[in-house]
C-alpha cells in the first residue's frame, strides 16, 4: 500500500476523489488511505461554518462533516478520522460532552480534538485544555493557523 501511494498523480488523486464521493458520500477512510490523504472530521451545526472549513482545507485533506456530538460519536466508531474539528457551541451535546464521548472509547481516544469556538478569551482556552482538547482555534478562524496546527497535531499523533 504504501508503494501505491508513491505512484499516484495529483491526476489521479482527482480522477479517484469524485468516484469515492459518489460510492461512499463522502471521503471515505479507504480511499484516504489509498491516496494518501489525511481524513478530518469538522463537526459543527452550523452548515456555513462546515463548508467555510471544508473549502480551507480540501484537497489538502479528506473533510466529512457532522451536525452535531451525536452525528460526531456515530461517524468516529464507524471510521476513526485522524483529526476532528469540534465547535464547542453545539445545542443537544456540546462540544465538551462530545469530547468526554470520544475519549470514553479505547478506539477513538487518542483521535486529537481540536476545539472551534467563538470564545476567544484566555480563560476559554484554558478551559478547553483542562478539558482535554489537544487544539484550540477561534472564530472567525485563521486558515493559515489552522492548517499549522492540523499539522503539528497530525505529526505528533503520528509518532505516538
Amino acid at each position: 500500500m504504501g508503494f501505491l501511494l508513491t505512484l499516484l498523480t495529483d491526476t489521479e488523486v482527482a480522477f479517484l476523489r469524485p468516484k469515492c464521493r459518489r460510492l461512499f458520500g463522502l471521503w471515505h477512510p479507504a480511499c484516504c488511505r489509498l491516496v494518501g490523504l489525511k481524513h478530518i472530521l469538522v463537526v459543527d451545526d452550523n452548515a456555513s461554518s462546515r463548508e467555510l472549513v471544508r473549502f480551507a482545507l480540501e484537497p489538502s485533506y479528506a473533510v466529512a462533516e457532522a451536525v452535531d456530538g451525536r452525528d460526531a460519536i456515530v461517524q468516529i466508531l464507524e471510521s476513526p478520522p485522524d483529526l476532528v474539528l469540534m465547535d464547542v457551541q453545539m445545542p443537544e451535546m456540546d462540544g465538551y460532552e462530545t469530547l468526554h464521548e470520544i475519549r470514553a472509547h479505547p478506539e477513538s481516544s487518542r483521535i486529537p480534538v481540536v476545539a472551534v469556538t467563538a470564545f476567544a478569551m484566555l480563560e476559554d482556552r484554558q478551559k478547553a485544555f483542562e478539558a482535554g482538547f489537544d487544539g484550540y482555534t477561534a472564530k472567525p478562524i485563521n486558515i493559515a493557523a489552522l492548517r499549522t496546527q492540523i499539522d503539528s497535531l497530525l505529526n505528533t499523533n503520528e509518532q505516538k
